[in-house]
């Protein structure tokens, strides 16, 4: 049988801006999991190209000879699709380009989230070690200066969550179960409401977190006020320092109420079931 003659044309085609940032995060992402930097350099002085690294190289690549176990191919399935090859982790819908630049948005403030929290646990310790050398003044500027810029943060949260809530206030309907209230809403509407309730979620862990810090710096510096003898000061910020450990152990105990609530509802299912 004679075939016809084959032609390829290969056509290069540049990156949306979107789809470049989602590719260099995914490369940086495969450079981490082979023991290299952001630049290509190793991170250990006693890095070297051994057969498990290469091995790794080509799971990122897609250059892998299947052998029944399936492979990552990321680098691939990015050129094609941001979305493309989530479906392992329980997307079953390709995201839009404007859904995985949120993505990329939410996770880019995470860690900005969480960079900023470890620079100021690393300024607390700081004041700790100057308050340890019996140099309390300098140790209490810096506290002052960590809470200012915690508090404002806290701030800044809490006009989030507020916001995140009235949207999903708005968007339900009053009724007797939550369930009931999206049963008639259209697929887009209930994704937005859920994707609001994850973001307040997410926010609200993300206020706790500074709230504890603030809370810290707050009893870092009534402790400080104690050493230099300012019993006024001293009295005000362990009121403080009480006050914002309500706010944080309140929610705390919230879920330790939901959660003990449920086991008792489902012990009572078990023992209704056995008789």
């Amino acid at each position: 049988m004679a075939l016809p003659p084959q032609t390829r044309a290969l056509l290069s085609l540049d990156f949306t801006a979107v789809e470049e940032i989602n590719y260099q995060h995914i490369f940086e992402q495969m450079l981490d999991d082979c023991g290299l930097t952001p630049m290509g350099h190793p991170v250990r002085p006693n890095w070297e190209l051994n057969e498990k690294i290469t091995e790794k190289m080509k799971k990122w690549l897609g250059v892998t000879i299947f052998d029944g176990s399936l492979t990552s191919v990321r680098l691939r399935q990015a050129c094609s699709h941001p979305g493309v090859g989530t479906w392992r982790a329980g997307n079953k819908e390709m995201r839009t380009m404007d859904e995985v630049l949120d993505k990329m948005y939410e996770d880019t403030c995470a860690a900005i989230s969480r960079d900023e929290r470890e620079l100021f646990i690393a300024r607390l310790k700081r004041g700790q070690i100057y308050d340890y050398r019996k140099d309390h003044e300098t140790a209490l500027a810096i506290w002052e200066k960590v809470l200012g810029d915690v508090s404002e943060r806290v701030q800044h949260k809490v006009e989030e969550v507020q916001e995140l809530k009235g949207e999903v206030d708005s968007d339900t309907e009053t009724t007797s179960s939550e369930v009931d209230s999206l049963a008639g809403a259209s697929r887009d509407d209930e994704l937005r409401v859920k994707r609001i309730k994850y973001l307040r979620t997410r926010r609200g862990n993300e206020l706790r977190d500074l709230q504890d810090l603030q809370h810290r710096a707050t009893f870092m510096m009534a402790s400080a006020n104690y050493q230099l003898k300012n019993e006024k000061e001293e009295i005000r910020l362990y009121d403080e320092a009480e006050k914002l450990r309500r706010e944080v152990s309140t929610f705390c105990f919230f879920l330790a109420s939901n959660v003990r609530s449920c086991a008792t509802q489902f012990g009572k299912l078990i023992i209704l079931s056995i008789v």
